[in-house]
């Protein structure tokens, strides 16, 4: 089934998680209203659709893991505005185009896993600019050009 709309009406929410269930269907824009959220787990399900742009109103959130689902599109640029973010899993979905430059305002990022989509760039140099990354995963994806000597 989906999330229930009233889910969304609990302001108060700090943890958010539904991984491993059987919830399908698109991930609400409604999830722009959980403003007090730290930590979303929306992993192994069957979400389609796209990442809202509304998650970048969630301005204290640490982490977003929505692996393991079937979610489309890219990676909306408001994601930037998530600057306390330390956990970005967006894994083994079918999230395509690049990664956008906004992602280097997530100064406090740790993890960023987008292995198993189909991203199609170079290994962006903002990414490489974040200076508490411990995780980076872009495998099985269509990544091109060669390894920047910044990684090295």
């Amino acid at each position: 089934g989906t999330i229930p709309e009233e889910l969304y009406q609990l302001d108060g929410l700090l943890h958010l998680g539904l991984n491993k269930n059987q919830f399908e269907g698109s991930i609400s824009t409604k999830l722009g209203l959980l403003s007090s959220l730290k930590k979303c787990t929306l992993g192994d399900n069957m979400f389609t659709g796209v990442i809202p742009t509304q998650v970048g109103k969630l301005t204290d959130l640490y982490t977003l893991s929505l692996e393991n689902n079937k979610i489309t599109g890219t990676i909306p640029r408001q994601v930037g505005n998530i600057t306390k973010l330390e956990i970005l899993r967006l894994s083994n979905n079918m999230v395509s185009g690049s990664i956008p430059s906004e992602v280097g305002y997530l100064h406090y990022l740790e993890e960023l896993s987008l292995a198993g989509n189909s991203l199609n760039m170079s290994i962006p140099k903002h990414v490489m600019d974040m200076q508490n990354i411990k995780k980076l995963d872009f495998s099985n994806n269509s990544l091109s050009g060669t390894i920047p000597e910044y990684i090295g």
